[in-house]
């Protein structure tokens, strides 16, 4: 037996013995699992398992899924953000459903025409469902694998994704890819982790390069990252009356609904009681009631800077929101609406309690 066989083995055995129960694994339903797979793209398994139970109760196969309509999928979806991900999950259901009769293609190469399916859910759906042979390269994989053999190239370089797969591939030689590469997802989240890893746990600590050398925390060899855009943004509301709008598309949160609203690359002043800002290219001044909500939020490639402020309502800014396409709902009435995570969050934590 090869040192690299003996690996699988090993990561194979360990997994018998530790494996996570999750509600894809009960069968190979290639639905189930694609649709996990989605859900959990930046999200945890913890956080993610609700939604995944939601979304099998509401729509329990593709056909299901593929009659719904967006507002109903982003209703389900409020909370996990990367809300593109929700707009992918319906167009791939309609094309299943409509263009192969409901059941998922069995190619590696057909699930990646997908919208939505990139080579990682492609891999994943292709070992997991159908038995193929394709490592399904995600950080968990990046990081066991890259630390097991000192992987000295970046992992999302060309060269580093080709030694990568390679290594994948031969670890998959003659055993269950399914199983193979679920064993790695577990491990990578009981034992491998990112920080402080359990390497005295570890039954490949004997095959492990990096342990060896000194060096896990060196891997997976990591890109240096743009530093983040900051921006601040400002949300506005009023006592008994709830101004939202649909955002347009092709922007963040595309297809959600907000507060009237401003964003600026620079902080306001926000210690005076009455201000003017520039509100939809008009300057309006407004009052505060009361105090500011703050909160910080980041996404991939921006960290927002939230205040979401309780101002005094007049005629003009009524008619200033109206003219921008706002309308007033009852607040009651806000689980009919999906909302970005943060305003979802205030209306319900501070400002209804419902």
């Amino acid at each position: 037996m090869t040192k690299i066989h003996e690996i699988s083995n090993i990561l194979l055995g360990w997994y018998r013995l530790n494996k996570r129960e999750l509600p894809w694994r009960d069968d190979r339903n290639p639905y189930k699992i694609w649709l996990s797979e989605v859900i959990l793209q930046q999200t945890r398994v913890q956080q993610g398992l609700p939604y995944y139970w939601a979304f099998i109760q509401k729509f329990p196969t593709i056909k299901a899924l593929a009659s719904a309509d967006l507002d109903e999928v982003y209703n389900l979806w409020q909370g996990l953000g990367y809300y593109s991900r929700a707009n992918n999950l319906l167009k791939t259901a309609k094309i299943v459903h409509e263009q192969y009769s409901g059941k998922f293609p069995t190619s590696y190469s057909d699930l990646l025409k997908l919208p939505g399916i990139g080579p990682y859910t492609a891999a994943a759906i292709a070992s997991m469902a159908f038995g193929l042979k394709y490592p399904a390269m995600d950080g968990n994989f990046f990081r066991v694998v890259g630390r097991l053999f000192e992987v000295d190239e970046q992992a999302n370089s060309s060269t580093g994704k080709k030694l990568y797969h390679k290594l994948g591939e031969l670890l998959l030689e003659g055993v269950d890819s399914a199983d193979l590469n679920q064993a790695i997802m577990d491990f990578a989240s009981a034992i491998c982790t990112p920080t402080a890893p359990n390497c005295d746990s570890c039954p490949l600590i004997s095959h492990c390069q990096a342990f060896f050398n000194g060096s896990v925390n060196k891997y997976p060899l990591k890109t240096i990252k743009n530093p983040k855009k900051i921006q601040y943004l400002y949300y506005f509301y009023t006592e008994n009356k709830l101004w939202i709008r649909q955002r347009n598309k092709n922007s963040i949160w595309n297809n959600l609904f907000e507060f009237p609203n401003f964003i600026s690359s620079n902080p306001v002043d926000l210690n005076d009681k009455i201000m003017q800002v520039g509100l939809y290219e008009d300057e309006m001044p407004f009052e505060l009631d009361g105090n500011p909500y703050y909160l910080k939020h980041h996404l991939t490639h921006i960290t927002f800077h939230i205040y979401i402020l309780k101002i005094f309502s007049n005629f003009a800014l009524d008619k200033l929101w109206k003219t921008n396409g706002f309308f007033v709902i009852n607040p009651k009435d806000y689980k009919n609406y999906a909302f970005p995570k943060p305003l979802l969050d205030f209306i319900t934590n501070h400002l209804y309690h419902v």
